[in-house]
């Protein structure tokens, strides 16, 4: 009889422990949620250290906040602090894997150079979603970063297959093929991607540079002058001799 009585009660001031918090954790959650939206609201406005202070404090409230370190992760990322928004993005794939969360990883692996990580999350994310265009596209650029550009050009072909007009694949595509010498596949390629949309000033300034060095390296002089002076003219500085490429150039 003793030993019920102290079991119960044993049983009611344990449910009292639990009932107790429960009120406090659900206003350290709401705590914790909208110092994670003023530091969307900071992120969203360019203000990245007032995001990450914001995201850190949403945290140290609720350390199980997943968005927060999502989110914190971006901001790092925003700032190239590679190192820790990798740590961000890790803490989230350790409880949550995602495609979201894959990328922006493979993003601060390839900021920081560590290229052969950036393709491995590129490929996870595309285990998960064969369809991400862009993600060919960013992989291609990870294999190209690290001189594999055989399996560069394999991404950007599966990218231009998945959308025939995408403009950023066929000039990813020609800075491989100039990088392997093959110009005239090159030039077409910035040809076709000049033909695209969308376009603006610094994108097409790339492009006819890259195209001037296609042309430059099949001793089209005229051809690699013109689109230099292109490019320049559109706020890129350009390799001076392309600007004075003539038939004498490169004897």
């Amino acid at each position: 009889m003793i030993t019920r009585l102290v079991l119960g009660g044993w049983m009611l001031a344990l449910m009292a422990a639990l009932l107790a918090p429960h009120g406090a954790r659900a206003q350290t959650a709401k705590e914790a949620m909208e110092y994670n939206n003023s530091g969307n609201d900071a992120l969203i406005n360019g203000r990245m250290d007032a995001a990450i202070a914001a995201y850190s404090r949403a945290l140290e409230i609720d350390p199980k906040l997943l968005d927060a370190y999502q989110n914190r992760g971006a901001a790092y990322l925003k700032q190239r602090d590679f190192d820790r928004a990798i740590a961000d993005f890790s803490k989230v794939l350790e409880a949550a894997p995602n495609q979201t969360t894959y990328a922006n990883r493979a993003l601060a692996y390839e900021g920081k150079g560590d290229y052969q990580r950036a393709v491995a999350d590129f490929t996870r994310v595309l285990d998960l979603n064969p369809e991400a265009l862009w993600i060919y596209n960013e992989r291609g650029l990870a294999f190209a970063h690290g001189k594999d550009y055989e399996k560069a050009v394999a991404d950007y072909n599966k990218a231009i297959e998945l959308n025939p007009r995408h403009r950023d694949a066929y000039f990813y595509r020609a800075a491989a093929y100039r990088e392997t010498g093959r110009y005239e596949e090159a030039v077409a390629d910035d040809t076709k991607a000049l033909g695209l949309t969308p376009r603006n000033k610094i994108s097409d300034a790339a492009v006819y540079y890259d195209r001037a060095q296609a042309y430059y390296e099949t001793k089209n002089y005229e051809k690699a002058r013109d689109d230099a002076r292109k490019a320049q003219s559109l706020g890129l500085q350009v390799d001076p001799n392309l600007l004075e490429a003539s038939s004498n150039s490169g004897k």
